[in-house]
This record gives structure tokens, C-alpha cells and sequence, in this order.
């Protein structure tokens, strides 16, 4: 699910929605597996959904994202300047640590590389998860083509 949340996030830069099939070709995964995914994350209220028009988060996607992006660069950095691992590397372990990473390890990774503001690879990573300010949550697909606000 996280990866799912992760991939919107990176395709919908603009807010405005992205389509199921730009999600799969993403994920490199079959749109029928992407739809569904989608749907459930509806359900959850994560994502904003209307066949054949695309998805979009909601703030509490957005946010759970940003999390796992933060998580993701933090893993990395300190993979690459403390442990000495290789860029490509630690970004495969990233992949994986990302998802199960307690709040109290990221906290010490945070203490240790003094919260860095990029990556391992030069990139900008993303405000510390628990004070981050989430921007807005994008648009929604209404029925009928309409687009609106993505509520909670």
C-alpha cells in the first residue's frame, strides 16, 4: 500500500490527479492490480478515486507519503555515510527499511546525521515526518468529469 501511496505522490506533482494506468506503468504492475489498490485506498479515505478519470491523495495520503519518502532518504543517507554502503545499494535496502523503520530508530538516524536535508545522492529530503507542513491535498474526480477538493 505504501508503495502505491508513494507512486501517486511522485506522478501527481500538480495536484490535479493521475490516471490508474500511469500508476501501473510506474509500479510496473498490471492496471488491473493498480485499480484495485487504488479503490481500496478510497475505502481508507488515503486517495480520492472515479473510474476512468484517475486518483489523487488526500491530505492523510499525502502525508503517510511524505513519511515514507522521509523515511526512505534518511535510511539511505545514513546507509551510504555512516556504513559505507553504495549509492545503488542503499537505495535497494531503502526500498525495503522504509516500510518497517520505527519511529525511534529514525529518530536516532535523524540525531546522527543531524537531520540532513538531502539524501545520499544529493536529493531534497522531505520535512521531518511528525512536523512536516503537508500542502494541499490535490483535486478528486467527481462523477460526471467534475473535479473538486479532496476532503478527509
Amino acid at each position: 500500500m505504501e508503495d502505491y501511496l508513494k507512486a501517486i505522490y511522485a506522478l501527481d506533482r500538480h495536484g490535479d490527479g493521475v490516471r490508474t494506468s500511469s500508476v501501473a506503468d510506474y509500479l510496473h504492475l498490471a492496471p488491473a492490480s493498480v485499480t484495485n489498490m487504488v479503490q481500496r485506498l478510497a475505502r481508507q479515505r488515503l486517495a480520492a478515486y472515479a473510474r476512468y478519470q484517475g486518483t489523487a491523495l488526500t491530505s492523510s495520503g499525502r502525508r503517510i507519503a511524505r513519511a515514507i519518502i522521509r523515511r526512505h532518504h534518511l535510511i539511505r543517507r545514513y546507509l551510504v555515510e555512516r556504513l559505507g554502503v553504495s549509492s545503488r545499494t542503499a537505495k535497494r535496502e531503502a526500498e525495503q527499511l522504509e516500510h518497517v523503520l520505527s519511529t525511534t530508530i529514525e529518530a536516532s538516524i535523524v540525531a546522527t546525521l543531524q537531520d540532513p536535508p538531502q539524501d545520499g545522492d544529493g536529493h531534497a529530503a522531505p520535512a521531518v515526518a511528525t512536523g512536516m507542513r503537508v500542502g494541499s491535498a490535490g483535486r478528486s474526480f467527481a462523477p460526471g468529469g467534475r473535479r473538486g477538493g479532496v476532503g478527509r
